[in-house]
């Protein structure tokens, strides 16, 4: 017991105001911490909502269909032979498209090629 009372005699009382500056310094390493955390997920959800919407523009451009692939499926639209999703595609196109829609309209009559 007489070596613990050495060991409490030991310790030096602290200036005035340095308890205070300890806690500033605690709570600024852990605001620190805490911003870097926040902008670590913050980062994380932006790169996954930018994925997310990325995928889902990929999937919209993997539904459009080109002009050399309508003029291919043509004839097979025209005679009804294509499924009701591609025809759709196609339909669309012809709408869409200022290439291929005004030409083609010419082309197929009246009550064919629609789905």
């Amino acid at each position: 017991m007489n070596g613990r009372k050495e060991g409490l005699d030991a310790w030096a009382a602290c200036c005035q105001g340095e308890l205070l500056q300890m806690v500033d310094l605690m709570r600024t390493v852990r605001r620190r911490r805490f911003l870097k955390q926040a902008s670590v997920a913050a980062l994380a959800l932006a790169g996954m909502g930018a994925g997310i919407c990325f995928a889902g523009y990929r999937g919209w451009l993997s539904d459009r269909i080109t002009c050399s692939e309508v003029m291919q499926l043509l004839p097979k639209y025209r005679a009804g032979q294509l499924d009701t999703q591609l025809s759709r595609q196609i339909a669309l196109h012809l709408e869409q498209c200022p290439d291929c829609g005004p030409g083609d309209r010419q082309m197929i009559p009246v009550g064919q090629g629609s789905p």
